[in-house]
């Protein structure tokens, strides 16, 4: 497969015959947006934007089928998908009884000895959908390193390997987080020693095999998985020239399971590539899908007030949750574009007495983690972040999603609101629509066919927090300034350009293509 800064074939694998049904789905008129607060300030564009010629070459793959069995109903226990039995008690263990629809589908064909591409919502499970068959064929011939697990974040990075080390944990599986801003030195020394599986971010894996450190392509040269997880994301041109690396340090004959809650016109092409195309499923009948039980609204306020409204909104729509008597009903996570942002606004809420931690890629690792898991262990009632955090992370008690500021692209904020509403659970998002976020919107409604319900919020009760909010921002932006963390921004800025805060975030994983003494020098960012 060629990519922009690479090529390289990932689905090599031979495997048995395959025979496919299709169907495509229909596309309707998109939805439009029309705040009276925003008309006046903008004048219709003429022509289509880049945006939106890339949305509609999108618009015009969507699908909505899968090889094999087409039934829409997932197994009865996990014993019918012919898992080792040692997997069914371990399984039992954590109360998991009943496969989901995507695990039903593709855990029998990649036991088979099948590669998959497999599409499934956010929350829906697809973790367990490589772990498990993994696991099992492991623990017949075990030996490291056995499978390779790709994804775009560390925090995903760390979540996924805690899910192996929780089913893994009967076989005494050996496991190894290869992920930026942990010490090279001490990551070198744990991949020697041959652990089962390997979960790595792109850059700092990379690094390991451009260098070879550790001898690192002799350490993968009987992989037998690889796993992409957050396919569409990897896939993207910012990964394809670290991808590349990776992919020739592994033997050809392997097998790969790529997966994605999104099928991008990218992933489609692939399910026709290599001599023997993979084991494809897509479960979502459109290529962005929103989960039906996501109640989604917006909030139409000009750009300067914008940080009123927001606190008008925790406190009229969150303190119910916060507050209930059932703590399964809390967690917020409020979503903005860059670090600068969420760190200015997790101070200012802390100032206003909020229970707020902050996830971005300046901080260390270290202060990633505890943030993290002090929101997830529910002892911060919100988690302020980047678009670090909008992929994969699976926290079951986030309730509501808070856009403040739209997300350039619409696929990220279908990304995004998928944080809530998780495995079928009731959830809500609100958006801060300003009026330069417009045309956003309309793009984010044409793809996902869903009309965001506008709120009323009466003006005068959001200008009474007026003072008391501004002057908690200012002392929390001179807080931030002494920090530095200005410099470190506009020091990437200079390094990579002026774009560069925004892309770091997607990516969130930082590679380092000049070699360690980069690496070393911004390991704790």
């Amino acid at each position: 497969m060629e990519e922009e800064g690479g090529d390289f074939q990932l689905f090599s694998r031979p495997s048995a015959a395959r025979t496919s049904t299709s169907s495509s789905a229909s596309v309707g008129n998109p939805s439009s947006l029309s705040p009276p607060s925003a008309k006046k300030r903008l004048k219709k564009k003429k022509g289509a934007t880049k945006r939106k010629q890339v949305e509609k070459e999108v618009i015009a793959e969507k699908s909505d089928h899968s090889d094999g069995d087409e039934s829409d109903e997932a197994a009865d226990s996990f014993e019918e998908l012919g898992l080792a039995p040692w997997i069914i008690d371990a399984l039992k263990e954590i109360e998991l009884t009943k496969p989901t629809l995507v695990q039903s589908k593709c855990i029998p064909p990649t036991l088979e000895g099948r590669s998959v591409l497999a599409s499934s919502p956010t929350g829906s499970g697809k973790t367990l959908s490589f772990a498990l068959p993994i696991l099992s064929h492991l623990s017949k011939d075990p030996f490291g390193i056995f499978a390779l697990v790709l994804t775009p974040s560390r925090e995903l990075a760390i979540q996924i390997n805690e899910q192996f080390e929780a089913v893994g944990a009967a076989m005494n599986l050996r496991h190894e987080v290869v992920i930026g801003g942990v010490d090279i030195v001490k990551q070198a020394m744990k991949l020697a020693a041959r652990p089962h599986v390997v979960v790595a971010t792109p850059g700092r894996l990379c690094d390991f095999i451009k260098e070879s450190i550790g001898n690192e392509r002799e350490l993968f040269s009987r992989v037998k998985y690889l796993v992409l997880d957050e396919a569409d994301r990897l896939l993207e041109p910012g990964f394809a020239a670290e991808l590349g690396p990776i992919v020739e340090a592994l033997p050809e004959k392997r097998i790969t399971l790529a997966y994605s809650a999104t099928i991008t016109p990218q992933l489609e092409k692939m399910k026709e590539m290599g001599k023997n195309p993979p084991f494809y499923f897509n479960s979502t009948p459109m290529l962005y899908t929103t989960p039906k039980s996501l109640r989604e609204e917006m909030i139409v306020c000009p750009a300067k007030v914008k940080d009123l409204y927001l606190v008008h909104t925790l406190v009229s729509e969150a303190d119910d949750l916060i507050e209930s008597e059932d703590k399964m009903n809390g967690g917020l996570i409020i979503f903005t574009s860059k670090c600068f942002t969420a760190a200015l606004l997790c101070l200012m809420l802390r100032k206003l007495e909020f229970n707020t931690v902050v996830l971005h890629s300046y901080l260390s690792q270290r202060d990633r983690i505890i943030n993290l898991n002090k929101f997830r262990g529910k002892k911060a009632d919100i988690l302020v972040a980047t678009d670090v955090a909008s992929r994969g992370l699976d926290i079951p008690t986030v309730r509501l999603v808070v856009n403040y500021d739209m997300p350039r692209w619409p696929k990220d904020y279908v990304h995004r609101v998928g944080r809530t509403a998780r495995a079928g659970r009731d959830g809500r998002a609100i958006s801060l629509v300003t009026q330069y976020d417009v045309e956003l919107v309309k793009e984010v409604e044409a793809i996902t066919e869903k009309k965001l319900q506008e709120l009323e919020v009466e003006e005068k009760m959001v200008l009474t927090l007026f003072n008391k909010i501004t002057k908690a921002k200012q002392a929390s932006k001179i807080e931030l300034i002494d920090s530095g963390l200005d410099e470190k921004i506009a020091e990437r800025k200079k390094r990579y350009g002026k774009n560069r805060e925004g892309n770091a975030e997607n990516r969130t994983d930082e590679s380092s293509a000049k070699g360690k003494k980069r690496r070393k020098k911004h390991a704790a960012h």
